[in-house]
């Protein structure tokens, strides 16, 4: 399977201009709007006529003043919202970025593994044990992408024996916890999502 997280991360690049220029066109477009209402604020003001009863039109001011104060309290409330909401999509936005390009970024580690295992073989050369690093890799994205290679690739581990040496032989024990733990998850349920769950909580 050839990989194209490059292509994804130009298509990104891409997207991303293409959103600052709808972005620029949007505020152009509202520079106008604000432009054009100034204009028509110098024309549609007048004086009030002078009544009989000065009070009533005190009255009548003081009302319309409140009123447009609790106009604007509703559109600054709105507008805080607005801005809560913006920067709450943006932030999640970035940490769903963020865990595609882990992602991406291991794949590419057990993909360069891989890649390489198979430059050994052409070479006649023979892998005698399965790192306990690259089964995570492997069970993380099988979990995710629906796929088998874990299985694929340990079958052609030439010492099977030795598979089962592999968290004993392993410096790091908590590589080899979590070795375990995910052999042990692919027991079961199949579980689709592990994968990407795994990345949003890790960032």
């Amino acid at each position: 399977m050839t990989f194209t997280w490059r292509n994804d991360i130009v298509d990104f690049k891409v997207r991303q201009q293409e959103l600052v220029k709808q972005n620029n066109e949007i505020q152009q477009s509202n520079d106008q709007l604000k432009a054009d209402i100034e204009r028509l604020e110098k024309n549609i003001y007048r004086e009030m006529q002078q009544t009989e009863q000065l009070s009533k039109a005190n009255e009548l001011v003081e009302q319309r003043i409140q009123s447009l104060n609790k106009t604007l309290e509703e559109i600054d409330k709105a507008s805080e919202k607005m801005r809560n909401e913006k920067n709450t999509l943006l932030e999640e936005y970035r940490s769903r970025i963020n865990s595609y390009e882990n992602c991406i970024q291991k794949n590419a580690i057990l993909r360069n593994f891989v890649e390489n295992w198979r430059c050994q073989v052409k070479r006649n050369k023979e892998l005698v044990t399965f790192p306990a690093v690259i089964a995570n890799l492997a069970i993380s994205l099988e979990n995710f992408y629906s796929c088998n290679i874990t299985g694929q690739l340990e079958s052609l581990v030439s010492n099977r024996e030795a598979q089962g040496d592999i968290l004993v032989d392993d410096p790091d024990p908590v590589v080899a916890k979590n070795y375990t733990q995910a052999r042990l998850s692919t027991k079961g349920t199949f579980r689709v999502l592990y994968y990407f769950h795994a990345c949003m909580t890790n960032l």
